[in-house]
């Protein structure tokens, strides 16, 4: 087994297992989508059906450089939001790449998004991609 599927296989393990305790708390839904080195949490809550939650990518260490976890979609309806839930995400899968030397970045976020993460610690690579470091402040 490579170690991109073996982080696809830890991050799958410790994403459900978080994953499982939201629909008590908060009433959140969650089915997951694999493909090749992809990974995809759709969402539902009451109020939305349906919505893309969390989605990422992961490219195996090659020689151009280490291997990189890019988070693409960090999004919960406003009826879910600010509970910590999108910073967790990212946490979990921060701690397991840094675990195997790959870099975790995320990409295409809005501005608020982007200023806060950067607030937050994260390393600014563009004016929408941040990499997630040591001193990033995932917690709520």
């Amino acid at each position: 087994m490579s170690t991109m599927q073996i982080i696809l296989k830890e991050i799958e393990h410790q994403l459900i297992t978080y994953l499982d305790t939201l629909e008590n708390q908060y009433g959140l839904k969650y089915s997951l989508d694999f493909e090749h080195n992809r990974i995809e949490i759709r969402g539902q809550t009451v109020k939305t059906d349906n919505f893309k939650m969390f989605f990422f990518s992961i490219f195996d260490k090659d020689e151009e450089g280490p291997g990189q976890i890019a988070l693409d979609t960090l999004f919960l309806p406003f009826e879910v939001r600010h509970n910590g839930i999108v910073l967790k995400l990212m946490d979990i899968t921060y701690q397991i790449a840094e675990k195997h030397r790959y870099t975790t970045i995320v990409v295409g976020m809005v501005e608020g998004f982007y200023n806060a993460l950067v607030r937050r610690g994260a390393y600014p690579l563009n004016y929408e991609t941040v990499q997630i470091v040591g001193r990033t402040n995932l917690k709520k």
